[in-house]
This record gives structure tokens, C-alpha cells and sequence, in this order.
């Protein structure tokens, strides 16, 4: 999650480094660098907090490291930006970073200094000195503290415009003209920023001694040119994928309520004002009142909050796309999107920690939960506390809930008996409720007007603490009081514990409760164990006997023909809003409705039809019942010198990646990815699917060509290889070894397969892999066969015998193949990770929806943009190409068009069929 970046003038900056609480001794010198990129050109083409998130969002992702490097950032206009947490070590230089006890305070300029670059002058250059005086006279630090990044390092930062001998003079007469602020404004600005700023500074610190030093200082931060471009790129690519258009923007505002850091966002694709929430109370639901009250219905008002550490955009296309379901079923929704992350997750954060160069770290890829929980404790502490706190403060003065509870209690004091108000909350939405609700609660209605009362709240997999959830909700719920229901959907502890988030092999829960949370551990709601060491909580979902019940609580998985009121199938923390038995179980509650009542059912999103059909019989509600499965297989660790930086990276993200779309994956790693495990697992793999079930192979590697031994191949005399570690044998995997694998594939399972290296017929013909140098950092994933690997191969292949290959027409392959490049190209990887799977893995990770394969594929090459050094490509049938990706193969045909059939009960209103269908248009378009 980006911490909320601050702007300060230098009289701000004073005013907080006065209030900020830092540890005594905190700081014991100032560290100085420079970005080299952005430049100062490129920083003013775009939002400055662009190029900061862009830094951030670089660091966060990077191995070992959770958040941006320096703890300010000085930008060309002499603006300070607040960077990393000013109580914890800055990833500066190699021993240079401090520890858990004391360390430098970290300054980074935003430009090109070098010789012929930008000049380091005017506002840029005087706040700088001014702010490294005002660091040094807050610790009773002498001027000579001031280090430069070249006297820690053989690298030219900050660089040569700036000359230690020249620059320390102003530093020093700053240090003379040092004075405190008594402008009170200011004052009261910052003390607001070092609150939002300084909480999990607070938390966070009473863990931090226990932490390794290295474990701080693992991974160095210093900026390449590749590094910042790279990340300005992401940073556009991202906002350029999914740009909301006007008419969206229409659909959503009745609906949205945007936050950022708790106050109403202005900022970013989607802009929730005063006057929008205004509309909304004033004017829209007004009009949904008015058609409810035709029909002799109640209008249902319901607040739904997403779980956490969500981003902007992927909170609004979980609107988009689940907006009917409520809209359809005669509820007015409205969404709390409090953008409390960009598109991360804490599945990032874990991940993470294992995908890195070697270092420090790369051992505990293998280790233990408990391994794993200590080493993400750090980074995890902070950015849940900051989301928490962010929650928190959405309902208090000036928080953007709070004016939305306030509206809301405005339209009840005119229409309390023609209306109901009811909750939902997934994940760390339980702790938005929590704070929004008794904000809601609490507020004093009209005279004469009963107190405001919340129908039924519903928590999906809630993610808030026993603890809070006792001080701020539990005593609120009953029939007689102002919450008059809730019921909780949450997975047993059987289903929790084989849960994955990343590495970590529970779910998410188990490791906020272990890891994220002060104490640890910290009793969970969603977590059964901590429900059932609960004497109270025991009587309070009645699961001591009925006696005494409260509130209802359903483990999923419940029997498949459990009440459809009450059944919940979710096998994953974050899926419970995304499977229909639990989203239907909430809405026939809503709506009072019974199982034999139809209502339109909800459709899970990679299910095979997108319309909603009328539920009569729980028989009829749409389901996935195949399994998901992946085998992803990476190999860095070749003989010299032939060694890659970036296979282990890619196989555990595209793990990673496709757990997050509902597999279960396998990795095979380095010295395990032998011939003959990967082939057995991968035989292994297809042979014991059955129909319905969908796999993904992944492989990032080396790729060859060598001798054909058995005269099948009739264009060029030469089979195509993947690279095995133990390939030096001859132990190659050849194209024949895979289609006699997927000449297995059972009827009715999809197969489709990630190749991220050189593994083509023409590519030794028609490219000079021995070409021009390459830049540091990039490296090619072909091996170009010497006749000692041909003879070796050869007689590998004599001595499985002489077994002919399985030759297939086009119509028979069942599998899908993206390869990373074409024919006549190579596959690269740079910084860390293969070219191609970087690219896959960001569509991926985005909103896939009934993207095709074909229209993947596409997707994968406008990434690469144009003149790109590799293109990737598509093999497999044609009929394969417009099924959908990652889909069963019933569900893999193309999408019908959205059924837009008449609303039971729902609203009469013919603009909002139009409505509906134009977000279907563009949500197409998006391919979500």
C-alpha cells in the first residue's frame, strides 16, 4: 500500500520534524543522493505524485524491500515529498544503513546531475540545505555528518554538479538562519500529516528490535536509469490500461463513494466531491425511493467496503462488473472505494520477500510459515497498521465517511419508515464497518424520528480483530438493538490452514494474526479457532448451543445442499465475494427472501455465462466445479556461464499470479527442475485431470535447439529443446517429449501453457545469439547447442529407445502455447525477471474477465510497445484463440452478450438497461 505522500514547504518541514516522534537518537547522519531518472524534463511531464508513487511503487515490489528508499524526496521546485518511515533505517549504501537502534536520515534529489545534465540551482538547491540543516540541528548533528552516496559507494550520486566542498558552506550558513515556525497553520497542518504519518511509525518500532540487521539492510536501493524508467512505464502502462470514460464515470457516481486516506478523493480516475455525495443523498436516491414506494417496497440501502489494500481502480471494476447483481435484485448499493493501495496486495508483500537475487533472504523460499511470518513482520506492521488507521479515520472529523453517515442520517430523518439500511464487508471491509457504522449509529436523529438502525450487517471473511470488533460492534447486534443482524461467512480451520497467501502456506488471516497485528498472535473474527477460544463470542454465534445465539455464522464449505439462505462455498480468504452460494446467501437476507423465492443470482466472474438467470432451485446456481491447477517451473542455477537472474522470479510470481485467479500451484525450482521430474510431474499432471478441470504450465529457463535424432522433423533437421538443469547430459526436453504429454490431455481440460524462453524452429538459422554485448542486467534464454551437447544428446535419446514421435493435426492439439517470442527472435530477461513474464503477469494481475486468448496475447505485445526486441506469439488451434483465457472449456467459448432481462422487483427505469449495456461495451473493451 503507497503511504499517503505529503508535500511540505520547508516551514512545514520544520513544523514536523518538531512534532514527529522519533526514538531518541533516531538519526545519527544525513545520507545525500539523486535520481538521475526522472529528470527534471521528465518530472514536469507528469503528476508529481506520479513520479513519487512511480519510486515507490518501484521499491515496494522489489526483493526484500516493502517501501520507498528515502525518507524525503526533494523535487525541482524545492517541494519535500515524505518518503519511507522517518523511524526506520533508509536502504541507502552497502553498511552504511544503520539498524534497528539508530541511522541515517535519507535525502534524495529528483534529477540528473551528472556532467551536460540538470543544473542543481534555485529553490531546489536552497531547500536542500535548508533541510538537511534543519535534520542536523534536531539531533545535535555536526555539518560534516552531510554524506554523499559516492563517498559510500563507487557510483557517481548524487552526482558531479554537486560538489561536497562547495555544498557543505550552505549547509552550514543554513545551520546560522535555522528558526522555528509560530505560525500556527502550519503547525496545525503538520500535526495532522505526523498523525496520519507517524502511527504505524509508532507500532511498528516495538517489533523492530527484534529484526536482524541484515535483514534491514539486505537489498541496496540505489536508482538505475532501467530501474526508474521501468517504473515510470508501469506507472503509465497501468493508468493507460483502464481509463474510465465519461460514461462510466455517469454509471458510478450514484453508486461510489472515492476515498483516499480516509477524506473524499479529488485525485485519480474517479472524483468523489461534496456535491457528488450530496447528489446522491439529494437527488438519486430520492428517485430510487420514489419507484420503491410505487411498488410498495422498502427502499434497501446498502454499504458495502472492499477488503484491503485495494486500489482505485480495482475497487471500481469490482462496482462494474457486480453492479447489477445488486441493481437486479432491487438494492441500492453504494460503494466505500477507500483506496487503501495502488494494485498491490499483502500477497505482494510476501511474495516479495522470496522473489529476489540471492541474498540474505533467499533462503527462507523454502522455510516455515513461522520463518516467513518473522521476516514479513516488519513491512506487513506498517502498512497494515497505516490501512487500518486509514479506516479509521474515513469517520472522524473531515473523513469522507463520516460525511456520508451524516447524509444518510439526514435522508432517514425524512424517510425512516419507507426505508431499510443494511452493511456488507469483505476482509478488511470489516474494519471500515467498524468504524463507520457506530459513527452512523451515534449520529442524533430529528425530533420525534426513531435512532437509526442498520438491518443486517454481513461479514465476509472479516479480517478485524476480536478486540475491535468487541469495543465497536458486538454490543450493537441483537434483534432489539441498532444492528438487528448479523451473519458471518467465513471458512472453517481446516479450509484456513490449507488457504495460500504466496509463500505463506495459511491464509491471509493466520498471517495478519501473526505477523501484521501488534501482539502476535492477535485473535481474528474470521479465524474459527479465534471464535471458539472466545467464551463470549462461543454464546454469541451460538456454537455452544442455540441458547443465547446473537448472530448466525456459517463455515464454508457448507453441504452442497445446504439452504440457500444460508450456504457458502468459498475455498479461498479472498474469494467469499466472488462466490455465488455466499453473495446469494447475503441477498435473499436482504431482500427476507426464502429459498424458493427467485431473485438473480450472482455469477462468478470466470463462470461460463455472465447473465443472470432467475434462481428457483439451488440446482440452477451457477458453479465452477472443476479444479485449478499449475505447474510452474523456473531454472536460474545453470552451469557458467550460462547462469540466469530472473527464472526462480518469474516461476514463483506466475504462482503467485494464478492463485490470485484460483489455482493451486506447484513450483519445481533450480537443482528439482530436472527432465525427469518436470516431465513426470507435468505427465503426472495431465493424466490424472478430468473434465471441467483447467491447467496452467509455466517454464522460465533456457531454451536450445539440437540435432534431430529421429529424422522427424522434415522443415529444418532440428528438434527445439527446453533446458533442464541437467541438461549437460543430454537430458533435454524436446517438442516431441511435450506432444506426447499433451496427446493425453482428457476430454474436456483446458491446458494452457507459459514459455518464457527461446524455443523456436528458425531461431538458430536466423539469429546471431552470439551478437553485439548486452547491457548489464540483460541477459538472453537461449544456449546455443555445442557438439558436445548434440553427442550427449543423441545418446540420451538412444537410450529411451525408439519410440516415434506423437504427430498431431492442428484440430487435435487441446493445448494453448504463448511463447515469449517469435521465430526468428530471442526471449531476454533484465533486472530480475524475463521480459515476457513481466508483461503476462501485469495483465494477469489486472482484471481479465472474458479476455480470449487471442486478445491476451495482444494485449501481452501492445505492452512491449512498438520496435520491441521480442514479440510473443500464440501456437495452438484456431478455434482455440477466441476461447477465453485461463477458462474451462465449457465456459472457454466466446462470451453472449450480457442478458439485460426484466428485474424481479427491480427498478423500471429504461435508461438503466442502456446504462448497463454500455458498461458491458466498455468493460469488453478493458477485458474484464
Amino acid at each position: 500500500m503507497p503511504r499517503p505522500f505529503h508535500e511540505l514547504t520547508i516551514e512545514q518541514f520544520a513544523a514536523m520534524l518538531d512534532q514527529f516522534p522519533f526514538r531518541p537518537g533516531r538519526i545519527n547522519a544525513v545520507h545525500l543522493h539523486h535520481t538521475w531518472r526522472p529528470n527534471h524534463r521528465q518530472f514536469g511531464r507528469k503528476d508529481p505524485a506520479a513520479a513519487i508513487e512511480a519510486m515507490w511503487r518501484y521499491h515496494a515490489g522489489a526483493p526484500g524491500l516493502t517501501d520507498i528508499a528515502q525518507h524525503i524526496t526533494i523535487d525541482p521546485r524545492g517541494v519535500i515529498w515524505t518518503g519511507r518511515d522517518w523511524n526506520t533505517s533508509p536502504a541507502s549504501a552497502a553498511g552504511n544503513n544503520g539498524n534497528a537502534g539508530a541511522g541515517p536520515f535519507m535525502v534524495n534529489l529528483i534529477g540528473d546531475f551528472g556532467p551536460g545534465g540538470d543544473p542543481f540551482e534555485g529553490e531546489q538547491r536552497a531547500v536542500t540545505a535548508q533541510a538537511i540543516a534543519l535534520v542536523q540541528s534536531r539531533f545535535g548533528l555536526a555539518p560534516e555528518t552531510l554524506r554523499f552516496h559516492n563517498q559510500m559507494a563507487q557510483v557517481p550520486c548524487p552526482g558531479a554538479q554537486i560538489q561536497y566542498d562547495e555544498f557543505l558552506p550552505e549547509v552550514r550558513a543554513a545551520r546560522q538562519s535555522i528558526r522555528g515556525t509560530s505560525d500556527e497553520a502550519v503547525r496545525e497542518t503538520t500535526r495532522k500529516i505526523v498523525e496520519l504519518f507517524a502511527p504505524a511509525s509508532r507500532m511498528s518500532q516495538m517489533d523492530e528490535g527484534e529484526l536482524k540487521e541484515e535483514h534491514m539492510n539486505s537489498h541496496e536501493a540505489a536508482l538505475s536509469a532501467g530501474d526508474l524508467i521501468a517504473a515510470e512505464r508501469a506507472l503509465d502502462g497501468a493508468r493507460a490500461t483502464h481509463e474510465l470514460t465519461a460514461e462510466e464515470g455517469e454509471i458510478l457516481r450514484p453508486h461510489t463513494i472515492n476515498l483516499r486516506f480516509g477524506a473524499l478523493s479529488e485525485d485519480g480516475q474517479f472524483q468523489t466531491s461534496a456535491a457528488d455525495v450530496e447528489k446522491i443523498f439529494g437527488e438519486d436516491l430520492a428517485a430510487e425511493l420514489a419507484v420503491r414506494q410505487a411498488q410498495g417496497r422498502k427502499l434497501k440501502l446498502v454499504f458495502y467496503a472492499h477488503g484491503g489494500l485495494t486500489g482505485e481502480m480495482e475497487g471500481i471494476l469490482h462496482i462494474l462488473t457486480r453492479l447489477e447483481f445488486w441493481r437486479r435484485n432491487g438494492m441500492y448499493p453504494i460503494f466505500f472505494v477507500w483506496e487503501t493501495g495502488l494494485r498491490e496486495t499483502i500477497k505482494d508483500i510476501v511474495t516479495g520477500l522470496f522473489t529476489g537475487r540471492r541474498g540474505p533472504l533467499e533462503v527462507i523460499s523454502a522455510a516455515t510459515d513461522a520463518a516467513i511470518e518473522f521476516a514479513a513482520r516488519q513491512g506487513g506492521l506498517a502498512v497494515w497498521s497505516q490501512m487500518k488507521r486509514s479506516a479509521e479515520v474515513s469517520a472522524l472529523t473531515g473523513g469522507g465517511a463520516l460525511l456520508v453517515a451524516q447524509k444518510t442520517r439526514d435522508f432517514w430523518n425524512q424517510n425512516h419508515a419507507a426505508m431499510e439500511i443494511h452493511a456488507v464487508g469483505h476482509s478488511a471491509g470489516a474494519i471500515f464497518h467498524a468504524h463507520f457504522l457506530p459513527a452512523l449509529l451515534g449520529l442524533a436523529t430529528g425530533s420525534g424520528v426513531p435512532k437509526i438502525q442498520v438491518e443486517s450487517l454481513h461479514f465476509l471473511a472479516p479480517a478485524i480483530t476480536t478486540e475491535l470488533f468487541a469495543t465497536t460492534l458486538r454490543d450493537k447486534v441483537g434483534a432489539d438493538k441498532a444492528i438487528r443482524a448479523l451473519t458471518m461467512y467465513t471458512m472453517n480451520k481446516s479450509l484456513e490452514k490449507a488457504d495460500k497467501a504466496g509463500p505463506y502456506r495459511k491464509s491471509l488471516l493466520y498471517l495478519v494474526s501473526r505477523a501484521f497485528e501488534r501482539v502476535q498472535p492477535t485473535p481474528i473474527l474470521g479465524l474459527e479457532e479465534s471464535v471458539r477460544d472466545d467464551s463470549r463470542l462461543l454464546r454469541f454465534f451460538g456454537l455452544a448451543g442455540q441458547q443465547g445465539r446473537v448472530a448466525d455464522l456459517l463455515f464454508s464449505k457448507t453441504a452442497d445442499n445446504a439452504s440457500p439462505r444460508s450456504a457458502t462455498q468459498s475455498i479461498s480468504h479472498g474469494g467469499f465475494d466472488n462466490d455465488p452460494k455466499t453473495m446469494n446467501s447475503v441477498a435473499r437476507r436482504i431482500l427476507n427472501a426464502a429459498d424458493s423465492d427467485p431473485i438473480f443470482s450472482f455469477v462468478e466472474e470466470r463462470a461460463p455465462q455472465r447473465e443472470f438467470a432467475v434462481e428457483r432451485d439451488p440446482a440452477v446456481v451457477p458453479s465452477d466445479t472443476g479444479r485449478r491447477l499449475a505447474l510452474c517451473v523456473g531454472i536460474d542455477d545453470y552451469a557458467s556461464p550460462n547462469e540466469l537472474f530472473g527464472c526462480v522470479n518469474d516461476a514463483k510470481n506466475w504462482a503467485a499470479s494464478l492463485e490470485s485467479l484460483g489455482f493451486q500451484a506447484r513450483l519445481i525450482l533450480n537443482s528439482d527442475a530436472t527432465r525427469a521430474n518436470i516431465l513426470n510431474e507435468l505427465d503426472r499432471f495431465i493424466t490424472e485431470s478430468k473434465a471441467g478441470d483447467v491447467l496452467a504450465f509455466q517454464f522460465a529457463g533456457h531454451g536450445t535447439q539440437v540435432d534431430d535424432v529421429d529424422q522427424d522433423e522434415d522443415e529444418d533437421s532440428k528438434d527445439e529443446a527446453m533446458c533442464p538443469v541437467d541438461l549437460d547430459s543430454g537430458a533435454l526436453i524436446i517438442d516431441d517429449d511435450l506432444s506426447a504429454i499433451f496427446a493425453k490431455i482428457p476430454a474436456g481440460v483446458s491446458v494452457t501453457c507459459f514459455i518464457d524462453c527461446c524455443h523456436s524452429g528458425t531461431i538458430a538459422r536466423l539469429v546471431d545469439v552470439k551478437a553485439a554485448p548486452l547491457p548489464p542486467g540483460v541477459r538472453k534464454r537461449f544456449i546455443r547447442a555445442t557438439p558436445a551437447l548434440n553427442t550427449a544428446h543423441a545418446e540420451f535419446r538412444r537410450s529411451l529407445g525408439s519410440a516415434r514421435a506423437v504427430r498431431r493435426t492442428e484440430g487435435e492439439m487441446a493445448e494453448v502455447l504463448f511463447a515469449a517470442c517469435l521465430a526468428h527472435q530471442v526471449a531476454f530477461e533484465s533486472d530480475g525477471a524475463g521480459d515476457f513474464t513481466k508483461r503476462a503477469i501485469s495483465i494477469l494481475r489486472g482484471a481479465i474477465g472474458d479476455l480470449t486468448n487471442e486478445q491476451f496475447q495482444q494485449r501481452v505485445i501492445d505492452a512491449f510497445g512498438p520496435g520491441a526486441r521480442q514479440t510473443p506469439r500464440l501456437d495452438g488451434a484456431r478455434r482455440m484463440r477466441t476461447m477465453r483465457l485461463l477458462q474451462g472449456i465449457a465456459a472457454a467459448a466466446a462470451a453472449p452478450p450480457l442478458s439485460m432481462a426484466a428485474a424481479v422487483g427491480g427498478p423500471s427505469r429504461d435508461d438503466l438497461s442502456r446504462r448497463l449495456e454500455a458498461i458491458e461495451r466498455r468493460l469488453s473493451q478493458l477485458g474484464v
